[in-house]
């Protein structure tokens, strides 16, 4: 199992199959906390989709380690990462979980993405369809690649679109694994949530599914969410009917320029 050591901008030193990888996602974590939406000391905060746990370490370090994670990983490469994050920094406060959640408890057969591990998902499309979206946004990006892909510019037009071919065809490599899933309600009870201040969901095309996991009597301890929405099949729009229904007051749907014409959405509520 492929593992780097790499430091974050906040200091916390990290493993990562990619530290590049983990760079990027530290990137955009903090989008995760406006229209309202807070972080305190003190709070529970339950992040699903954790992959090796960035928004959790993130969210740990604004809080000033005092705060309560339980972070949900499925995919067991990624979860290795998690786990031994979590460990070296502070194991009774962040707690990492290997399932994923879903509408319903049982076992889901997973897309593992190794070159793109945040692209995991229970909801895979078709290989074309993968490589097509890395494509579009690999080409949108140009002014701002990492590091390790920042060549790429060097190239005229001419080259770089097929360079940018093979890219998207290496990132998109992918195996399937088979992962636990459990709801978010068995999560509460099991734990004894008495509230989650806190719900983070970027689990890719699943974030309708992990809310229907959440029984009635559960819905009044969430405060406040940040969810990756995927708008397939009115998905988004479901969304924010069940928030609604459930007594979210504000909701705030918005759509960042780079993801421009892509099904990718960002949901804020709160109470």
């Amino acid at each position: 199992m492929r593992t780097q050591r790499t430091k974050l901008p906040n200091g916390m030193e990290i493993t990562a199959a990619r530290s590049e990888e983990a760079t990027l996602m530290y990137g955009e974590v903090s989008a995760y906390i406006k229209h309202g939406l807070t972080l305190q000391p003190g709070a529970v905060v339950v992040d699903v989709g954790a992959n090796i746990g960035i928004f959790s370490l993130w969210a740990y370090d604004q809080c000033d380690g005092q705060i309560a994670v339980y972070a949900f990983e499925p995919i067991p490469a990624i979860y290795h990462h998690l786990a031994a994050n979590f460990q070296n920094i502070d194991p009774k406060c962040l707690k990492a979980i290997n399932v994923g959640l879903s509408g319903a408890p049982g076992m889901a057969r997973f897309a593992y993405y190794p070159n793109a591990t945040f692209a995991s998902t229970v909801y895979p499309d078709s290989g074309q369809a993968d490589r097509q979206l890395t494509e579009t946004l690999l080409a949108r990006s140009l002014h701002q690649l990492p590091p390790y892909l920042a060549w790429v510019r060097m190239f005229p037009p001419l080259v770089r679109q097929p360079i940018i071919k093979l890219l998207a065809r290496y990132i998109n490599q992918r195996q399937f694994v088979t992962c636990e899933l459990q709801t978010l309600s068995q999560v509460i009870h099991r734990h004894q949530l008495e509230r989650i201040d806190f719900l983070k969901i970027d689990a890719e095309k699943s974030e309708l599914d992990v809310l229907r996991g959440l029984e009635a009597g559960d819905w009044g301890k969430v405060q406040q969410i940040f969810a990756e929405v995927h708008d397939r099949d009115g998905r988004l729009q479901a969304v924010r009917d069940l928030l609604q229904q459930q007594g979210f007051q504000t909701i705030v749907c918005e759509q960042d320029p780079y993801f421009a014409d892509t099904e990718i959405y960002a949901v804020y509520a709160r109470r």
